[in-house]
């Protein structure tokens, strides 16, 4: 079958390092002049070939993850702006109240008596959402888990 498809003949010259084919660089690792032709050339520009469009693929899915995590990045700061002005709201009428109470205690000073109430606190503010994670680094982190448990 590899016969069927053999590619035109080429040569190659020791002080060239690669060889031009459909556009693509195709490395040869032999040196001194040879005839770029038959089953070893052939195979080798498949392996090259088939290593490009892997590449390619795999560039590809690191640009889908990339943008997933850009959209992951984009809601989650979102929802942290959110609770950061929830959290400056909280703030601010803690420090209402609380002037509030400084005057009350300073009116019960003047009149010498026992505030009645305590002084108000601020209480938990709220915690912020974990960042998101990529999910392959996830899955990798589960399946390193799982292989300590085995051991």
């Amino acid at each position: 079958m590899i016969e069927d498809h053999r590619v035109e003949l080429r040569y190659r010259c020791t002080s060239c390092t690669s060889v031009e084919y459909s556009s693509n660089t195709v490395a040869i690792h032999e040196s001194a002049v040879q005839l770029l032709t038959g089953d070893e050339f052939y195979r080798s520009v498949v392996v090259h070939n088939n290593a490009a469009d892997a590449e390619v693929a795999a560039r590809e899915s690191r640009r889908q993850e990339r943008d997933e995590r850009a959209s992951l990045m984009k809601a989650w700061k979102e929802e942290d702006a959110k609770r950061l002005e929830r959290n400056e709201v909280r703030r601010q009428e803690y420090k209402e109240e609380l002037r509030q109470w400084e005057e009350e205690r300073a009116k019960a000073k003047l009149e010498r008596r026992r505030m009645t109430h305590v002084k108000p606190k601020l209480g938990r503010l709220e915690a912020p959402l974990p960042k998101p994670a990529l999910a392959h680094i996830d899955e990798e982190e589960d399946e390193s888990d799982d292989s300590e448990e085995e051991d």
